[in-house]
């Protein structure tokens, strides 16, 4: 039974209708003094613009304050219909600019199942990133989040610690990798098998590291396991639950993906590898 702010309603309006309905109202005292920057707008700036400039300034105010909230509801929904539950760049690009910026603001609450609006600063932020559509570049959000494009897709989602990890294990042992919830078994293989290793040849699964390098099969040199990610178009979420296998220093199988031309030896045993979620 409480409606609030009166805002089309003028001061002395209120003060008639209480008089003429017999009602007692109760002014705050801290309303009368020019402390507050509220208080001042209200007993210094306005009385001032009205007596100078406009003498129905709160009035044309109060009119704009309306037309412009439902020129706000208008572009809202039609923001609502733009948005499909995910932001695909080229899509974004076909809309007005207060139509996107609304649609970033949708996917920002809706991701993050936050009631609070971004900030105009972020929202141009993220506008950028999707006109530039640069793979990979990230920005900083609140609450932890972050922003990035990824292939013809923006993305936003809580910052993640990258997770490290190492373990050592033999063929025909299934490793749980906890840490990325998948599990490697590495089993012989005769028919197609996707590289080859000596007898007792001891393995290590672990996280991609900074500069990591290796010889991809059916290919002459090297090349560096982040442009192989690059080339595959995989997520940086894809990257960092992707295994790598070692045999010594060097790379044996990225996941199961691709293998290395320095095991692809035919006189060793051949191995077929296996990777499944948990």
């Amino acid at each position: 039974n409480i409606i609030r702010p009166l805002l089309d309603v003028k001061k002395a309006e209120i003060e008639a209708f209480c008089k003429a309905n017999g009602y007692e109202y109760v002014t705050d005292e801290t309303n009368l003094e020019a402390i507050y920057s509220r208080n001042k707008i209200r007993l210094q700036m306005i009385p001032k613009i009205e007596e100078d400039f406009n003498p129905s300034f709160v009035d044309v105010v109060t009119k704009n304050a309306v037309l412009i909230g439902e020129d706000a509801d208008f572009l809202d929904k039609l923001a609502k219909d733009a948005f499909s539950g995910e932001v695909i760049i080229d899509e974004l690009d076909k809309l007005e600019k207060p139509i996107k910026r609304r649609v970033l603001e949708l996917f920002w609450k809706e991701k993050t199942n936050s009631s609070k609006n971004l900030s105009a600063d972020f929202i141009e932020d993220i506008l950028n990133l999707c006109e530039k559509n640069h793979t990979g570049k990230v920005i900083h959000l609140p609450e932890g989040f972050l922003a990035k494009t990824e292939y013809g897709k923006l993305t936003i989602s809580k910052k993640q610690e990258k997770t490290e990890y190492s373990y050592k294990f033999s063929v025909g042992e299934l490793l749980k990798i906890s840490e990325i919830g998948k599990t490697v078994l590495i089993k012989k293989e005769n028919k197609a098998p996707d590289f080859y290793l000596g007898e007792g040849a001891e393995l290590v699964a672990r996280n991609r590291i900074s500069g990591d390098v290796f010889c991809p099969a059916k290919m002459n040199g090297t090349k560096k396991l982040s442009d192989f990610f690059t080339d595959k178009k995989m997520s940086w979420d894809e990257r960092d639950k992707t295994p790598i296998i070692l045999c010594g220093e060097k790379i044996v199988a990225v996941g199961d993906l691709r293998f290395s031309r320095e095991f692809q030896d035919r006189t060793k045993i051949g191995y077929k590898i296996e990777i499944k979620e948990i």
